[in-house]
């Protein structure tokens, strides 16, 4: 199941008061989780996601998400196994003059179908190309 959210993260807005929105979703394993960034972006906007109160994306709790003109994340496995089932997106830019959509895109399957795909996928060899 695919799910596609918009963050919109005004422009000016402090690590120390982000923009948050619950992005409500279904209990299964996140398989791809992605975060598109513009060219506008110019690495100056940030975000970072959490499930229960822990930060997921990225793995690293002293980062945030950035970037410009790429799409960061890629092939995950993350079991959202307790309710409840939503995701918490927190955006900042201080150092912006305009407002800014982030795009989150999260895939999320069955654990039971999950694991036997990611098992066969990952051991697989092969060349990742962007875009997907």
């Amino acid at each position: 199941m695919w799910f596609h959210y918009t963050l919109p993260v005004t422009a000016g807005t402090e690590e120390n008061d982000p923009v948050e929105k619950i992005l409500k979703v279904t209990k299964g394993v996140i398989t791809f989780l992605a975060i598109p960034h513009d060219v506008g972006a110019n690495y100056m906007v940030k975000t970072r996601l959490y499930y229960h109160e822990h930060q997921i994306f990225p793995a690293n709790p002293d980062e945030a998400a950035c970037g410009c003109d790429f799409v960061e994340g890629g092939i995950e496995h993350l079991e959202l196994d307790s309710a409840p089932y939503e995701l918490k997106a927190k955006g900042y830019a201080p150092d912006t003059v305009h407002d800014h959509d982030v795009t989150i895109l999260i895939s999320i399957v069955p654990k039971e179908v999950a694991e036997p795909w990611q098992t066969i996928f990952l051991a697989q060899p092969r060349r990742i190309q962007w875009p997907i």
